[in-house]
């Protein structure tokens, strides 16, 4: 997943720290998905 330059991944990883990779992952796509409809550019939306 592309990041940009101005994400802190030590600040993430302190903020997330009892959360397992599947918490981590499930936030990412909800994060896109939130993103993708705020953004209006999406046709659809899928989650697999």
């Amino acid at each position: 997943m592309p990041l940009s330059d101005d994400v802190n991944l030590n600040l993430i990883a302190k903020q997330t720290e009892l959360n397992t990779g599947a918490d981590l992952k499930n936030l990412c796509r909800e994060s896109t998905v939130i993103s993708l409809r705020e953004m209006g550019t999406a046709s659809s939306v899928v989650n697999n």
